[in-house]
């Protein structure tokens, strides 16, 4: 069972859940569980409390808001690697759920096209809350203006995008597990490889903006709620010199997979 988190006090959240209850008609070999949440979603730490103790994976329906104009359709896992400056705690992570991310990034491209609609799908980097949950979680969020807060057509978009993903996770949920290091909040080197490659999905993502210098510390509690780890996708350019070095010593000292991109 997965469970798909909603809140009518975001609007973005609201057309999603509406689209959502739309779409889930045409997939009966899913099974879903909805639930409202009195607050902004950020803030559903322990939710799980209130789901079926079968729910595996839970998704929160959010509007994506940015300073840029871009439309966007995004994915990504919630966590704090500093302060909780938006919900969850300060320095924890929720668990990811990398191989159902990767399905819903390259379903994201698929049905732009298909919808014909002017969005750019993205990964983010992680932040926000909630982080204080027993299961996977994953934020589709949908912005970044108001406009494309009420955008019937794209959170449709999104929703068929999300289902088709659970659908294909179900049946296969083996993928090459990455974590991404390095680059900016929209990760653009991590989506770009991602929507390449068909057999690995993306977890925890550490921005560049985190590293004021090398932390072990971090890397490792990433690691740790990743959900597993097959490899280290590295944005090269997005990690200052003496980050990646330190982080190269790091991941050759454990023997983990890496690239640089």
């Amino acid at each position: 069972m997965f469970s798909l988190i909603y809140s009518k006090k975001d609007v973005a959240s609201l057309t999603l859940y509406e689209a959502f209850k739309e779409v889930e008609r045409s997939f009966n070999n899913l099974d879903i569980y909805f639930y409202e949440y009195p607050l902004e979603v950020v803030y559903a730490d322990r939710v799980d409390q209130y789901l079926p103790r079968d729910v595996e994976t839970i998704i929160f329906l959010s509007r994506h808001s940015a300073k840029s104009n871009v439309p966007t359709i995004s994915v990504h896992t919630p966590g704090n690697f500093g302060e909780n400056r938006l919900g969850g705690r300060p320095y924890e992570l929720a668990i990811a759920n990398p191989c159902l991310i990767g399905y819903i990034l390259r379903e994201y491209q698929k049905n732009i096209v298909n919808y014909n609609l002017n969005y750019t799908p993205t990964l983010e980097v992680t932040h926000h809350g909630p982080t204080d949950l027993r299961v996977p979680a994953l934020f589709v969020e949908l912005g970044p203006q108001e406009s494309n807060w009420r955008d019937k057509v794209a959170a449709e978009c999104i929703a068929l995008s999300v289902f088709n993903a659970l659908s294909k996770y179900i049946y296969n949920r083996n993928c090459i597990k990455a974590l991404g290091i390095g680059g900016p909040h929209y990760s653009p080197n991590f989506t770009k490889y991602i929507l390449k490659n068909d057999n690995v999905g993306i977890g925890h993502i550490i921005s560049k903006y985190v590293f004021n210098d090398f932390s072990e510390k971090i890397v490792e509690k990433a690691i740790n709620f990743n959900g597993g780890i097959d490899l280290v996708l590295i944005d090269w350019k997005g990690l200052k010199g003496f980050v990646r070095q330190r982080l190269l010593e790091y991941l050759n000292k454990r023997n983990i997979n890496f690239v640089k991109l």
